[in-house]
């Protein structure tokens, strides 16, 4: 008879991710998934609505400004009436001054980044371990 360590099963860690281009919310989950991460994506923010209220797991957000619909500013004041101190990245083509109260408190990320950058504010967050399958030079 041998004997071995329990351990809890591995439980995926969420994340949301907004953005309304299709290639970049693939890129988010190719980058992402193999640290263990289960991403969620939306394509605006009133998509992300039913996501977050059925999905309280949810460790980080990564929010696009400009979406059609209800873009990230509207979204993220909805999301602060909910989730005051939640985490969250802003991604944005355009440069943002440091004091924009709608964005408080956020992290931004301007376009285009490093995904080192990227994985690094993302490990802040939520921690990253080893990714469970190599990453593809990009």
């Amino acid at each position: 008879m041998s004997i071995r360590a329990r351990r809890p099963p591995q439980k995926l860690r969420k994340l949301l991710v907004i953005e309304d281009d299709h290639t970049t919310l693939a890129l988010y989950r190719d980058v992402l998934s193999p640290y263990g991460f289960e991403v969620l994506t939306a394509e605006n923010g009133s998509r992300a609505i039913p996501i977050v209220e059925s999905n309280p797991d949810i460790q980080l957000v990564i929010l696009d400004l400009q979406m059609p619909e209800m873009d990230g500013r509207e979204w993220l004041r909805w999301f602060r009436g909910k989730h005051q101190a939640s985490p969250v990245i802003v991604i944005s083509a355009y440069k943002l001054e440091g004091a924009d109260a709608d964005l408080a408190p956020a992290v931004v990320l301007e376009k285009p980044f490093h995904i080192d950058e990227f994985l690094d504010l993302v490990g802040l967050f939520c921690g990253l371990g080893t990714p469970s399958e190599p990453l593809s030079a990009s």
